[in-house]
């Protein structure tokens, strides 16, 4: 006896109907967005107000971390490339790291002078490393992305964009 024989013609012998299964990327969420969207589903079952305020808070600082990561990289980028061009091509290229040379004084420097974007403790933070590799790889000096490197520091309780030259790399 085959398999069709055994399984029949009929639909309800069908152990698998492609029509019956959602997509399973339907609900999928970015990398970069799971501990957005985790915090976003425990505000949603949250009971109560006090709860609620937590998460919002932490849903705030999340945000808040993020822009400053954004930013410092931004301001990194456009203080080092001219070009708008390049400025483009830096922040939406993937190149494969080879100039270690270069690459691995500057994320010291930035773990450094910059310890508020929590480099190694966020996937965020880490995964903005590219726009380093893209410039080394661009040919791009390291004296001239060392001296574009922008740090936040708390004054007044604000925060405020500054450059940092370090002579030491």
């Amino acid at each position: 006896m085959t398999v069709a024989e055994f399984m029949g013609k009929s639909k309800e012998a069908r152990i698998f109907d492609a029509g019956d299964h959602k997509d399973p990327n339907e609900d999928a969420v970015k990398s970069d967005d799971v501990e957005l969207s985790i915090l976003q589903h425990r505000f949603s079952d949250a009971t109560d107000d006090l709860e609620k305020r937590d998460i919002e808070k932490a849903r705030a600082a999340l945000n808040l971390a993020r822009d400053k990561v954004r930013e410092v990289f931004k301001a990194i980028v456009t203080q080092t490339v001219s070009y708008k061009e390049t400025v483009d091509w830096v922040l939406h290229s993937k190149l494969n790291l080879v100039n270690l040379q270069s690459y691995e004084p500057l994320v010291d420097q930035l773990q450094r002078e910059c310890p508020g974007i929590h480099l190694v403790k966020t996937g965020y933070a880490l995964r903005h490393l590219y726009l380093l590799v893209n410039m080394c790889e661009g040919g791009y000096k390291l004296q001239t992305i060392s001296d574009a490197n922008c740090c936040y520091r708390h004054t007044t309780g604000s925060l405020s964009l500054i450059t940092t030259a370090s002579p030491r790399i």
